[in-house]
């Protein structure tokens, strides 16, 4: 049988023991914690000094005009390409390679002959500028409408019938060019967008301007020449940023009212309209600082 000093020894060493494991498991610990600091912070480290990897770039830094001729010069580093310009080459459709410019800023599409755009535009989510015109649109690619940071859309000169009321999600855009379409209307919609500062609508089937337009608090170019206009909702003088203003090639048949109480205008344009001399005069008189140009052809 044991002795006492043995029993004692036995107990001696287990708490021994004991004791050595849980300052190996608080070490462990310890170890794992300091680790994970350093990996923490060296990650701190490189967003501070601009080292993140390249799938988390979030802005272009190239700032070159790249073209059809230098695009393959773009995959070598496409998180840094901010312009591309692919007017005037006769596409029917956009290269599959514009989708991995992930950071682009501005494309420029005019002068294709582009029918649709595709649905995998939306992947350029950077894009800010976005040219479109005279191409063979004959609807208004919605698929842009979620492209949230868009400031500039430019369709002139397309077949496009009508501008869908999702335009008010746009709410960084400050200018809508869609010239020499097709539209039949305005929507009311359009009010919505409290940044525009650039709205051309010219030589398109107008006939009337939207009641709300004068809550466009930004606008500071409204060009509607060419339509069928008559008449303008009297908040359009509400519009103190307003500075050009065209109407030229309408159907007035006199100046409305609110024109002479605009005094910021810069130009006004009413070429080609049936407005009497006599009125042209009495509005030159109320707006001496306007450059009013009233010229009618035979």
């Amino acid at each position: 049988m044991p002795d006492a000093s043995s029993h004692k020894s036995y107990w001696m060493l287990t708490i021994i023991f004991v004791i050595l494991s849980i300052l190996a498991g608080v070490s462990y610990v310890f170890f794992q914690n300091s680790s994970n600091s350093a990996v923490n912070l060296t990650g701190t480290e490189s967003q501070l000094n601009g080292t993140e990897p390249a799938d988390e770039i979030k802005s272009c830094s190239d700032t070159s005009i790249y073209t059809y001729e230098t695009l393959d010069e773009t995959l070598e580093k496409p998180l840094e390409i901010c312009n591309l310009d692919l007017s005037r080459m006769s596409l029917t459709e956009i290269p599959q390679e514009v989708y991995t410019l992930k950071n682009l800023e501005t494309l420029n599409l005019e002068y294709n002959f582009l029918e649709s755009i595709p649905d995998e535009i939306a992947q350029l989510s950077f894009l800010k500028d976005l040219n479109l015109s005279n191409n063979n649109l004959t609807a208004f690619p919605e698929i842009i409408l979620s492209l949230s940071n868009l400031n500039i859309i430019k369709l002139n000169t397309n077949e496009i019938p009508l501008i869908p009321v999702s335009i008010v999600d746009l709410s960084n855009l400050k200018e809508l060019h869609l010239s020499y379409n097709r539209l039949t209307a305005i929507p009311p919609e359009i009010a919505g967008l409290k940044n525009l500062e650039m709205l051309e609508l010219s030589n398109n089937q107008l006939e009337n301007v939207p009641a709300g337009i004068g809550t466009l608090t930004s606008l500071a170019g409204l060009y509607l020449g060419g339509n069928g206009i008559s008449q303008l909702p009297p908040d359009l003088a509400d519009l103190k940023s307003l500075i050009n203003l065209y109407l030229s090639n309408n159907n007035f048949t006199s100046v409305p009212d609110l024109l002479s109480t605009m005094s910021q205008l810069e130009i006004l344009n009413l070429d080609n309209n049936n407005i009497p001399e006599d009125e042209i005069d009495a509005l030159r008189n109320a707006l001496p600082e306007t450059e009013i140009s009233y010229l009618t052809t035979p």
